[in-house]
C-alpha cells in the first residue's frame, strides 16, 4: 500500500455524511435585489446565497481548526467568534470556494480548497477549509431542512 492509498484509507475509515451546497455563479436567483445585489436571506430557492444551487450528499471527514484573522471574505459571512473546520474528501467530490458544507446541520462556508495529487498526477483527495456561516444561519438551516428533508 502506498502513501496515497493510506490517506484514502484513513478518510474512508472516519468519513461520515455531509452535504455540499454548490453555488452556480452563472445564474442569479430571482430573489436578488438588482439595485444593491443582495439576496433575501430567507429565500428557499437559493438558501440566501443569491445563486442557483445544487445540494449533494457526500462523504467526508471534518476536523475543528482555527481561522486566520486575514481570512478572505470573512466579514461577509462570519465574525471574530466563528469556528473553522477542515474537510477531507475523496477527489471525486466537487467543492469550490464559497460553496457551503452542512455538517450535522451546521453550515460552513468554504474559504479555500486544494486538491492533492499523487506523484503520477492523479487526483487523490481534497482539503476544504471552511468557517461557520454566521449571517442568517438559522434561516439557511430551516430552508435547507425543508429542501433536503432532514
Amino acid at each position: 500500500m502506498d502513501f496515497n492509498d493510506e490517506i484514502i484509507n484513513i478518510i474512508e475509515q472516519f468519513e461520515y455524511d455531509i452535504y455540499v451546497v454548490n453555488r452556480d455563479a452563472h445564474y442569479k436567483c430571482v430573489c436578488v435585489d438588482y439595485n444593491n445585489g443582495d439576496a433575501i436571506p430567507s429565500c428557499d430557492k437559493c438558501l440566501g446565497t443569491g445563486y442557483k444551487i445544487k445540494i449533494k450528499k457526500i462523504k467526508g471527514v471534518g476536523q475543528w481548526t482555527g481561522i486566520p484573522n486575514a481570512a478572505p471574505s470573512a466579514g461577509r459571512f462570519s465574525d471574530d467568534t466563528s469556528k473553522g473546520r477542515r474537510y477531507y474528501t475523496r477527489a471525486k467530490y466537487n467543492i469550490k470556494e464559497e460553496d457551503i458544507i452542512v455538517d450535522n446541520l451546521e453550515p460552513f462556508i468554504i474559504m479555500s480548497e486544494k486538491m492533492f495529487k499523487s506523484f503520477s498526477g492523479e487526483d487523490v483527495y481534497r482539503l476544504a477549509l471552511g468557517y461557520e456561516l454566521k449571517n442568517d444561519s438559522h434561516a439557511f438551516i430551516a430552508n435547507f431542512r425543508k429542501i433536503v428533508g432532514v
